[in-house]
């Protein structure tokens, strides 16, 4: 019962929270594609975007900022649909075979066995590997790791972390609550902070969620008139967004909220684990995306009441030492702790800026 209503919970607060509009920076109709975008990535060498029509043979098309055609690679695999485009953040071995950094990944899911390949700017497959993947639509390389991420349209919306070398599944989740439907799709994952970016054809909202499945936060774009997102790469250099659509148009974006910095602790609030007292050091003890700090759920079912404080109780001092306890991160749980739990109490925990166990971030 406590664990249905935590997640009760959950999912109020998120269909609760207002969605945030992006700012749209520019949208290009690139001549070198007639109909549908099904594949996108950002070179992050020269800036320029990597595209791949709807069933578009053997040629992945290239072009600049500005939407000039650049030039064109030529694609591996089977003539597809079901298809996405990265670049790896770091070196990697794929099916036994070492990458460098910046390599052109293609992710063919209409191959009789969807595979991941690692292509030379001329078109040379430099290695491949087959994906334990499923009717997948969008994959990307997961920062640090050898490891990428594919998304699916299999009706139960997987995302999947899959091992580079081999192709095994190591794990998967759903981006929700609440649910995301994906048909045509895809996602991305920043260098900096490994967050996901999720798009579909299926709704106009772009959500950015933490490898861990908690909401980030929620973009929607359907002031600009924007449907039918099929891919999305993250330019790791600005933090912007290039989306590209069923319609053959790509739209530029900055995601990012100009929300300030409210408890002045030089991170802005979109960015901050608690964001109405300052914590630079963004402490964060449970791992629930919500700094030590303005959390005191110490039994994680986001609220702060009773069985907290008989949390509490047991982890005062001279109890044995329980860092989720000590709010103020001063290594003791003692009456300054106590203190915040009583400004605290009955309180949700956060707020939060960032993506958490209770909510979308800001």
């Amino acid at each position: 019962m406590q664990s249905f209503k935590a997640a009760t919970l959950v999912l109020a607060l998120l269909l609760a929270l207002p969605l945030r509009a992006a700012t749209l920076l520019d949208t290009i109709d690139p001549d070198s594609i007639v109909g549908s975008i099904v594949g996108i990535g950002i070179d992050p060498a020269t800036g320029n975007l990597v595209l791949y029509g709807e069933f578009g043979g053997a040629t992945i098309n290239v072009i600049d900022q500005t939407g000039a055609d650049v030039g064109t690679i030529t694609s591996p695999g089977v003539n597809s649909n079901d298809y996405d485009l990265d670049y790896s953040l770091g070196p990697m071995t794929i099916g036994g075979t070492p990458i460098p950094a910046g390599t052109l990944l293609v992710f063919n899911g209409d191959d009789f066995v969807e595979t991941l390949y690692a292509v030379d700017t001329d078109g040379t497959v430099l290695a491949q590997v087959g994906l334990a993947s499923v009717s997948l639509v969008g994959g990307a390389h997961i920062p640090g790791t050898n490891t990428v991420a594919t998304v699916d349209f299999t009706g139960e919306d997987f995302i999947r972390i899959l091992s580079a070398d081999d192709g095994s599944e190591q794990g998967s989740f759903n981006p929700g609550p609440p649910p995301f439907d994906i048909f045509y799709g895809d996602l991305d994952l920043a260098e900096s902070t490994g967050e996901i970016t999720v798009v579909s054809d299926a709704q106009n909202i772009v959500r950015q969620l933490t490898q861990q499945g908690f909401c980030v936060r929620e973009l929607d774009v359907s002031p600009f008139g924007i449907s039918g997102m099929t891919g999305v790469a993250i330019d790791d250099a600005t933090g912007n967004l290039w989306i590209s659509s069923r319609n053959g148009s790509v739209y530029h974006f900055d995601p990012r909220p100009d929300l300030g910095d409210s408890d002045g602790d030089g991170l802005l609030d979109f960015n901050d684990n608690c964001v109405n007292a300052a914590n630079a050091d963004q402490r964060d003890t449970d791992g629930d995306g919500i700094g030590n700090i303005c959390d005191a759920d110490l039994t994680n079912d986001c609220e702060t009441n009773f069985g907290d404080l008989a949390a509490f109780k047991q982890a005062f001092f001279p109890a044995p030492y329980n860092a989720d306890a000590d709010f103020n991160g001063d290594g003791f749980v003692n009456f300054g702790d106590l203190a915040r739990m009583k400004e605290l109490f009955l309180e949700p925990p956060g707020l939060s800026g960032r993506g958490n166990l209770c909510g979308c971030g800001l």
